[in-house]
Parts: C-alpha cells; sequence; structure tokens
C-alpha cells in the first residue's frame, strides 16, 4: 500500500507565483499522518508548511475502532469549518464544537 506526497512547498509556491490572495489548502494524510511524527524526515504536512487544514485516520494505523476520522485546522477557522456530526452507530451525543475566542 502506498500514499500520494503531494509537494505543499510547490504549491505554494504556485499560488505565489500567480498571486492568488485568498486561498485554502487542504492536506489529506489519512495514509501517512499518523507516522510522520516518527519520520526522521518528513514531507512538509504541518501548518507551518502553509496548509490550513490536515485530515488523518485513526483507525489504519493506531487501532481505533472504524471510523476514526481527525481533522486539524488553524484555530481561527474551527468556527468556519466546525460542526457536530451524529453518528447513527454512536450511542453518545455529538461533540460540541468548541467556540473560538
Amino acid at each position: 500500500m502506498r500514499g500520494a506526497v503531494d509537494d505543499i512547498p510547490a504549491i505554494r509556491q504556485i499560488i505565489d507565483e500567480l498571486d492568488i490572495g485568498e486561498h485554502y489548502i487542504h492536506a489529506d494524510a489519512a495514509l501517512s499522518g499518523m507516522i510522520l511524527p516518527y519520520v526522521d524526515d518528513p514531507q512538509p504536512f504541518g501548518f507551518d508548511a502553509g496548509i490550513d487544514s490536515i485530515s488523518i485516520s485513526g483507525h489504519k494505523l493506531i487501532g481505533a475502532p472504524l471510523p476514526c476520522g481527525i481533522v486539524l485546522t488553524r484555530k481561527h477557522l474551527v468556527e468556519t469549518l466546525g460542526r457536530a456530526v451524529n453518528s447513527s452507530a454512536s450511542t453518545t451525543p455529538p461533540c460540541p464544537v468548541p467556540a473560538t475566542a
């Protein structure tokens, strides 16, 4: 099994060259996201690389029950992107999206 890796610095360079003012970059790290902190030379998939959000799948490597999706985003975008999700298989109420200051 292999995962595709987008070249975030090259994408950022194209955005800068085309002078695209308002933009949003989401990194789908569903396969490799859980191992990035443990790799000696990981691809740049962090907020410091210019992404606005990243998704990882907990059920692929940490043994979390299916499905287990995790999305991390910049703090100022939480209210815009976040929403409570109620799974029909869940017996617990959905977690509320925290308010931002």
